[in-house]
């Protein structure tokens, strides 16, 4: 909407030539802030808020609905599930007492607790993940995926983003599941499948190389009996010529095809067709020898 205002000209250039731009298609660098420490504001993302008067919300207020935010819901939850209640116990018990035992040091280390949850570092990157209950994966998913911000991204882009944020076991598995099952984009998204082996692409080089035939029909009779449309196309040129029948078995077919296209053409190398019985019978295979 900002640059319909403006009046400019839009000119291709290489990515070779064009590097900085790119910047502009990337995430935000995580790194700006100190490592492993948990930011978040930058964790979640945007949330919409309810309109007041005196404060402009920070994003277009899509939806005059009202949600809790995420992070309330997540720290909310992790207070009411058993096994992370007895995790956080045993950190506070264990950040009281400087006398532990190496596995109490370890899991000190690899967990945190503070007012925003419960934390969970990862060896590999040392990063901070918040803890998340299987309750909540469902709001996680729309958050990250469906909501009108998020754009509907695939599986390997949808499991980075969470991934980097929160930590829960099989997570990777239900990411892949729910984005393979998404109505939305099988609905809108074309699906890709190889064609079989009798089906491939076949290219013309030449003038009547390659022809198609196929019969359009059966409309209403004309007074001269016609009641189907035999259509040949030159795959090359896109020539297209349609001749009226009165019916449409295979020896009408080349009754027509003989003196009308192949006499004033010549034969083609290939000619394709549908599955129509006037096209696998006998009588058009002995007429193709």
């Amino acid at each position: 909407m900002l640059l319909s205002e403006l009046s400019f000209t839009i000119e291709r250039v290489p990515g070779k030539d064009n590097e900085l731009p790119d910047i502009l298609s990337r995430n935000p660098c995580t790194e700006e802030t100190s490592s492993g420490e948990p930011e978040l504001e930058r964790m979640f993302p945007s949330t919409r808020c309810a309109h007041n008067k005196n404060q402009e919300p920070s994003v277009p207020v899509l939806s005059a609905l009202y949600t809790t935010p995420l992070a309330k819901d997540l720290v909310l939850e992790q207070q009411l599930y058993p096994i992370i209640c007895r995790d956080m116990d045993r950190w506070r018990r264990i950040s009281l007492n400087p006398m532990n035992t190496q596995e109490d040091q370890d899991f000190l280390t690899n967990n945190r607790l503070d007012e925003q949850g419960f934390w969970r570092k990862e060896k590999s990157d040392d990063k901070w993940r918040l803890h998340v209950l299987i309750t909540l994966r469902p709001r996680i998913l729309w958050e990250f995926r469906d909501a009108p911000l998020s754009g509907h991204p695939g599986s390997d882009e949808t499991i980075r983003d969470i991934c980097q944020r929160f930590f829960c076991p099989g997570m990777h598995r239900d990411i892949r599941r729910y984005v393979s099952g998404c109505h939305l984009c099988i609905c809108c998204k074309p699906v890709r499948q190889d064609l079989a082996p009798n089906m491939r692409l076949r290219a013309a080089k030449h003038a009547w190389e390659t022809i198609a035939v196929d019969l359009m029909g059966p409309y209403p009779r004309t007074k001269d009996g016609n009641r189907f449309i035999l259509v040949v196309t030159d795959l090359f040129t896109r020539w297209v010529e349609a001749f009226p029948l009165r019916a449409s078995d295979a020896p009408r077919l080349m009754r027509i095809l003989e003196p009308q296209v192949f006499s004033r053409y010549g034969y083609p190398k290939r000619i394709l067709s549908d599955n129509g019985t006037q096209f696998t019978g006998h009588i058009w295979a002995e007429a193709g020898q």
